[in-house]
């Protein structure tokens, strides 16, 4: 059967158009919450993404990510997940303080109180230092960074949960 340019014009036209609509409703919804996760003093916005997480079966809640960078090139990655798909985070009762010898590769973790809220601390030699801190409503944030200093994430950290949660 052979297909006419009008057809094939009207087929190549429905693809992109099926590809590119969830593009573009991920981005208008994004643009309404992209203040989520705010602007870090001294920090300028590399990278961004806000994605609702959505299935046929319903709205699950939101993923907002954004990449900051500072004048010497440094980087942190800021997470913050919401709602019941996320679900929230499990951050034992009791301290914890832990590595993943010996079979692991240096990692160490512990819990951690931070302005009232509880998470976890983990330190990768390889990667860096990362932080999730559970939030009302079940939020999670995660601040990572392979360039800072375990005292710098947290700093972050308490300062945006501080303005997530005020």
């Amino acid at each position: 059967m052979k297909m006419k340019r009008r057809d094939l014009h009207t087929l190549v036209l429905a693809l992109l158009v099926s590809l590119l609509l969830p593009l573009m409703t991920s981005s208008a919804t994004g643009g309404e919450n992209s203040s989520r996760i705010p602007d870090l003093e001294g920090w300028e916005p590399v990278e961004e993404m806000f994605k609702d997480l959505s299935a046929p079966s319903g709205h699950y809640g939101t993923w907002h990510h954004r990449t900051f960078r500072d004048p010497a090139g440094r980087r942190i990655t800021v997470n913050l997940f919401s709602g019941a798909g996320p679900g929230e985070l499990y951050v034992p009762p009791e301290p914890v303080s832990q590595d993943d010898r010996p079979i692991g590769f240096g990692a160490t973790y512990r819990t951690i109180q931070l302005e009232g809220f509880s998470g976890i601390l983990e330190y990768y030699p390889y990667m860096g230092y990362s932080l999730a801190l559970s939030l009302p409503e079940m939020s999670t944030l995660c601040v990572e960074s392979g360039s800072l200093s375990e005292v710098q994430v947290i700093r972050i950290a308490s300062e945006l949960a501080k303005y997530l949660v005020p």
